[in-house]
Parts: structure tokens; C-alpha cells; sequence
């Protein structure tokens, strides 16, 4: 089983690794399967060591859900950005 691996900054991705998957898979069916290079454990310690933190209400995350589900133009962001507080 031939694969290719990439390793990109997210940023960073464009039409040219579409471009090289068909080149390299020709039209043969594929997996595309996408993950950060972070760890669960290093975006943890991360996090641990940030300066900021978020705290927010389980209704308030029950709301921002229910108007996504229902398609609702809400910007995420600035809803979460609203809990941001600086650790002490």
C-alpha cells in the first residue's frame, strides 16, 4: 500500500497537494486523513503554562451549540473570546 505523509503548516496548504495526491494515486479511491503533529498531552502542558484561560458556562455552550445546529450566522470566536481571562 503506497502513502504520502505531509507535513505542512495548515496555513500553509494549497491546490498543490491536491495536485500531487492525484499525480502520485492516479484515479485510484483514497483516504484522506488530517491531524495536527500536536499531541493532546503537549496542547495540555501548553495550556497549562498559557497566561489565559476561558471559563465558560455550560448554558452558554448549550446556546452557541443550538445555533449551529441550526445553521444560525454566529461568529464562534468572538462568543468564546467573551470568557477570556488572564490566570492569575
Amino acid at each position: 500500500m503506497d502513502s504520502l505523509v505531509f507535513h505542512i503548516e495548515a496555513d500553509k496548504a494549497d491546490i498543490n497537494i491536491l495536485e500531487s495526491i492525484k499525480a502520485f494515486f492516479g484515479n485510484q479511491k483514497v483516504e484522506i486523513f488530517v491531524k495536527s503533529e500536536t499531541s493532546l498531552l503537549e496542547a495540555i502542558e501548553k495550556n497549562k503554562k498559557s497566561k489565559i484561560s476561558y471559563s465558560i458556562p455550560y448554558d452558554e455552550i448549550a446556546k452557541l451549540a443550538e445555533s449551529l445546529e441550526e445553521g444560525e450566522d454566529i461568529d464562534v470566536i468572538s462568543e468564546i473570546k467573551k470568557y477570556r481571562r488572564t490566570k492569575i
